[in-house]
This record gives C-alpha cells, sequence and structure tokens, in this order.
C-alpha cells in the first residue's frame, strides 16, 4: 500500500510556502529599497534648497 497523494501535496504545499516567501521578500525588499531612494532624494532636495 502507498499514499503518494499526501507527499505530494505536502511538498506542493512546502514550495508554494516557499515562493509565497520569496515573493514577499521580493516585495519587501523593492518596497524598502525605493523608500530609501525616495529619503535620499528628499534628503538631497532639502540639502540643495
Amino acid at each position: 500500500m502507498t499514499y503518494p497523494d499526501p507527499h505530494r501535496a505536502s511538498s506542493a504545499r512546502s514550495v508554494g510556502d516557499r515562493e509565497r516567501r520569496v515573493t514577499l521578500l521580493v516585495i519587501v525588499g523593492s518596497s524598502v529599497a525605493a523608500g530609501v531612494t525616495a529619503a535620499a532624494g528628499v534628503l538631497t532636495a532639502l540639502g540643495l534648497l
């Protein structure tokens, strides 16, 4: 007796979680980078003014 379905479901779930984590990390990283660049732009603008 073999039960491949639960193993496949668990592996699919793990892969989905990994993909979700990666996408979340990419989104957070991009947003942080955008915020840093925006802050730098504001600081430089204030410095020039």
